[in-house]
């Protein structure tokens, strides 16, 4: 049912400017599972250089909204002796050239509309807190909100190192990289050791990691309704969301595609999500209710050393992998009712293969019914399709349900489907069915991913009309016959 397969005692760990990548060897894999894991970075390796750069800052561009102040760039308003925590930095310009911000207050950074941006205009360093562009400090609560952030042009090793907390909400990250392979595969957007949400965020053209979940100091991260490109095939690595060194941290409603880049250097390999215990044991991950296609790996739960993570992968939509779900690991990783994209399940063909034997029986199955399954001619029957039984039969609604939006599409005989196509809402998309004037059995299918199911239909006469009096008529006809009622009992 699906590819296990059996890892060799042997491990080979490189350290690639403070990422380390574990590579394991199998022997006559299809795929080579290596476990590559990133390093948040030790800050005491290089002080944050707040390098500013040249060609930075418009005037009055952001805007103060608790004392009215407008300032050029963000780390003078930052930098104001009237900003203080609470206070709210609002960006209202298109698009504002910015060196690396420290942030030591508690504030909110916003956009006016959504659509504004911060532009970079210096490389970050490689090391310690250098490598961050936006570097929030230990006991800083920051909330970013409705901004883009756009490395294009420049190095850039973290977009945000987040040493406090942080929530970051509806914003998008593109161009953050920070490549030179063989040597350097990285670029991550946010990068976390304390308490943080992502939420409604876009990620693209990023360098390895979109969301990085790091230490036992995050004990409750979240990425949720996010939208993660990769970029495809190439020397070069992607993972939308990684959750290591002890980290734990709720994945779920992500929509992931193209994490398919190989690394020359040790030929490790991408992932839509990277779980692993490379740096500290303890990690906690449940993935939930995603999509993640085309990649790699799905999902793929890894080790160092030490015990492997601890990871519930459900509800997902997981297609067009080489590998849905891969696991090098001791730890129980449960991968029960998913969607593999087939009902037949995990590596049978048009599903997802799985790799490392993760539990993954049962799984979740494509359904068709109908109602009533026996109509007449030009009449109608209401058909629902599912994605909510799973193998054994049980429906798995009340525990979880599969992403929103996964399209499916109707086809009929003997009659049509109004609408003919939708996409799930609560694992449920109903159409309905227009019996046509021929009789016999029509047939009803729904296409999802790969599987094909259909329902039959039962198309009859109508029946016929019953010949009914009028009230006039009726009236007559009852007189009458107590006339002659009436008649027979005088005779008598």
């Amino acid at each position: 049912m699906f590819k296990a397969s059996v890892w060799r005692m042997a491990a080979k760990v490189v350290a690639l400017s403070g990422i380390v990548v574990l590579s394991l060897f199998l022997p006559g894999a299809v795929a080579d599972a290596g476990v590559a894991a990133t390093d948040f970075g030790n800050p005491s390796d290089a002080p944050f250089g707040a390098n500013r750069g040249v060609n930075q800052g418009i005037p009055d561009s952001i805007h103060n909204l608790n004392t009215g102040e407008l300032f050029s760039t963000l780390q003078s308003a930052l930098d104001d002796a009237d900003t203080v925590n609470g206070h709210v930095l609002q960006l209202e310009v298109a698009s504002l050239p910015e060196g690396q911000v420290l942030i030591t207050k508690s504030v909110t950074i916003q956009g006016q509309t959504g659509s504004e941006e911060f532009v970079a205009t210096v490389d970050t360093g490689s090391v310690g807190d250098n490598r961050g562009w936006f570097l929030v400090e230990t006991g800083v609560s920051l909330t970013v909100q409705d901004l883009n952030f756009d490395g294009g042009g420049f190095q850039i090793w973290q977009a945000f190192r987040v040493k406090g907390s942080a929530n970051v909400a509806r914003c998008g990250f593109s161009d953050i990289q920070y490549l030179n392979p063989p040597v350097d595969y990285a670029g991550t957007a946010v990068a976390m050791v304390g308490a943080g949400e992502v939420v409604d965020c876009n990620f693209s053209q990023i360098g390895r990691v979109g969301v990085l979940f790091f230490g036992t100091g995050v004990t409750n991260g979240l990425m949720q309704r996010c939208s993660y490109t990769g970029k495809g095939a190439g020397d070069w690595l992607d993972y939308s969301v990684e959750v290591g060194a002890g980290a734990t941290a709720l994945v779920r409603d992500n929509y992931v595609e193209a994490c398919r880049g190989v690394a020359s250097s040790d030929a490790s390999e991408s992932s839509g999500v990277n779980v692993n215990t490379t740096f500290a044991d303890g990690t906690v991950a449940d993935v939930l209710t995603n999509t993640v296609m085309d990649c790699t790996f799905g999902v793929q739960i890894g080790r160092g050393d030490g015990q492997g993570p601890t990871a519930e992968v459900h509800y997902n939509r997981l297609i067009t992998n080489e590998f849905g779900v891969g696991i090098n690991s001791p730890s129980p990783l449960s991968a029960v009712n998913n969607w593999f994209g087939c009902n037949e399940g995990p590596g049978q063909p048009g599903c997802d293969a799985t790799d490392g034997d993760p539990l993954i029986d049962p799984w979740l199955i494509l359904t068709i019914t109908a109602n009533p399954t026996t109509i007449q001619v030009f009449q109608d029957s209401a058909v629902m399709a599912a994605l909510r039984l799973n193998s054994d039969g049980v429906d798995t609604s009340g525990d979880g349900l599969v992403p929103d939006a996964i399209p499916e599409i109707f086809t009929a005989t003997l009659g049509t489907v109004n609408p003919v196509s939708g996409g799930t809402v609560d694992g449920l998309v109903p159409t309905v069915f227009t019996a046509g004037g021929t009789l016999g059995t029509a047939i009803v299918t729904v296409t999802c991913d790969n599987e094909t199911v259909e329902t039959p239909i039962e198309i009859v006469a109508q029946a016929e009309a019953i010949p009914t009096l009028g009230f006039w008529a009726l009236f007559v006809w009852i007189a009458a016959i107590a006339v002659l009622g009436a008649r027979f009992l005088i005779r008598r």
